[in-house]
């Protein structure tokens, strides 16, 4: 065998779903995590506190 035949292996890919990442222009709901929503309202400029919980920060997007 040669020295690079793991080289040639790619990486598995993950058979787990991915994550549920608004996209740019798609609304989170309340399946996305605190930090994605924050993420999106970051990406619009829209403030909320730091201390708001899911709900509140869902109610700031609709």
């Amino acid at each position: 065998m040669s020295a690079n035949a793991n080289s040639s292996q790619s990486k598995p890919a993950s058979s787990a779903t991915p994550p549920a990442t608004p996209a740019s222009d798609e609304k989170p709901t309340g399946a996305n995590t605190i930090d994605e929503i924050k993420a999106y309202l970051d990406k619009q400029h829209i403030s909320y506190p730091a201390n708001a919980k899911k709900d509140d920060l869902l109610a700031l997007i609709k």
